[in-house]
């Protein structure tokens, strides 16, 4: 038993962390659902995570990129959004509250307006797309304290510490003192926390990156030492496949957290490698749960191996990158590889899967759209030995489960399925969690549906016509 089970085994933490995404903030009737949830479901001291509201944060983006061209569509598109920020406060807030909630919406606005109006570096970015999470934190909390839940908000920015970078990381050491003393100035209430943001050591707005809401949620979760971390968002957690490609997916009540990490590192929408990192070390629980439906079931994930050996998960990217480097002859292929796979790591851009080639002396290294762009642009800077090859078009399909490699039914019905399929490459994980297939670009929709039904032997509906004779009695 390691160090951190036996600290939660002799002193049982009894605080909870809740992380509300955008689409459960949505809208008056969303943030009263929240509230009711809260009320229901969270304790008197338990940490509230909050998104920005909708799609503020985009909004906020476009923004900054319309004032950069000095497009009079920018103050069109900062207007909406005080409108939609403003309608919120308008339908939840009693009178008393609303007119200082309004008043501190309106300083901000106008404080962004001025500051787009300048030079815009990286700092200054950051500021201004951390305001959604700011406006949700002050929302929500006016919200649950006029429902008669003591409750208090706190800016991440005051405790939690990180260096810009293309994915910061949270310094645990220098945040944890900051935040301890943030929760004992907040008392026993709820406390109601910005997601997404931190601040560097110059004092300036660093932005967590992709999924950061997420990731900050159980970083503050792990340093805060909470029992248990859920997220709640529109859907009620993993499921055997995606639900709009196939119906018939069933949602899984438990996933080991070594699943749970292939699958995000498959690029799976529902969980983020990096939301990972902090539960890993930590004993604490993570349950994916949807706010819209909260008795619909959920996804926990925990580190009981499960004793299941094979594939439990379908998931698919339909548009993926392949980035194929060629080794000079100068250089040992080897070493050139290890040296491009710890760079990698290093930068936090290990690819979704890879194929080695020593004797064409080619590494072909698969990203989403998203991610290749920065990929290259750090090879590049690396000056590796390497002649790089972007390639577009193509698909990923992959089936993900603990022992999946060594099951061979699941593994003889993956590669059946393949069968007059345009494949590049197939791809089995060295831990034995995934089979993938990267394919010329297809419909991955039907190909995921026979897929699906092979491996986990789901019945197809049938529609039956009944004719014949009923003679008369």
């Amino acid at each position: 038993m390691k160090n951190s089970d036996l600290e939660c085994f002799f002193n049982p933490p009894s605080r909870q962390l809740h992380k509300f995404g955008g689409s459960s903030l949505a809208s008056p009737e969303a943030f009263l659902r929240v509230a009711s949830l809260l009320e229901k479901y969270a304790g008197v001291t338990d940490l509230i995570i909050v998104s920005a509201a909708g799609k503020t944060t985009n909004t906020l983006i476009e923004c900054l990129s319309l004032f950069e061209k000095k497009s009079p569509r920018a103050y069109e598109t900062l207007s909406s959004l005080r409108e939609y920020q403003a309608n919120l406060i308008e339908n939840l807030m009693g009178f008393s509250q609303k007119k200082a909630l309004l008043d501190a919406l309106y300083d901000d606005l106008d404080g962004i307006e001025k500051a787009a109006g300048s030079l815009l570096d990286d700092p200054l970015r950051a500021w201004i797309q951390g305001f959604g999470e700011v406006w949700s934190t002050r929302l929500l909390c006016a919200l649950l304290n006029q429902e008669n839940m003591p409750a208090v908000q706190c800016d991440s920015r005051l405790f939690l510490r990180a260096q810009r970078s293309v994915m910061p990381e949270v310094d645990f050491l220098a945040s944890l003192p900051l935040l301890q003393n943030q929760l004992v100035k907040c008392g026993k209430k709820r406390v109601v926390i910005t997601g997404f943001m931190a601040q560097n050591a110059q004092g300036e707005t660093v932005l967590l990156g992709r999924n950061g809401s997420d990731y900050s949620a159980t970083v503050i979760g792990a340093l805060a030492q909470v029992s248990c971390v859920t997220i709640w968002s529109d859907v009620a957690g993993v499921y055997s496949a995606d639900p709009r490609i196939v119906p018939q997916s069933t949602l899984l009540s438990r996933l080991h957290i070594d699943e749970a990490a292939e699958l995000a590192r498959m690029g799976a929408s529902v969980l983020h490698t990096r939301t990972l990192q902090p539960i890993a070390g930590s004993c604490i629980d993570l349950n994916l749960r949807c706010s819209y439906a909260p008795e619909a079931g959920s996804t926990r994930i925990e580190r009981i191996e499960s004793g299941e050996c094979g594939a439990k998960i379908m998931t698919s990217v339909d548009s993926v990158c392949l980035l194929d480097l060629c080794v000079s002859n100068e250089v040992d292929f080897a070493s050139t590889h290890q040296d491009i796979d710890a760079f990698l790591m290093q930068k936090q851009l290990q690819p979704l899967a890879s194929c080695l080639s020593e004797e064409e002396r080619r590494i072909q290294l698969v990203y989403t759209l998203e991610m290749v762009s920065s990929v290259l642009h750090h090879l590049q800077n690396a000056a590796m030995a390497v002649e790089m090859r972007l390639r577009e078009g193509y698909s990923m399909i992959a089936a993900v489960g603990a022992g999946v490699t060594l099951n061979a039914a699941h593994c003889h019905a993956f590669y059946q399925q393949l069968s007059a399929q345009p494949i590049e490459f197939i791809c089995e994980s060295k831990n034995g969690l995934s089979i993938l297939v990267i394919l010329r670009k297809i419909n991955t929709q039907r190909l995921v549906m026979r897929m699906h039904q092979a491996l986990f032997q789901v019945k197809s509906p049938v529609d039956l016509l009944s004719v014949g004779y009923t003679p008369c009695l």
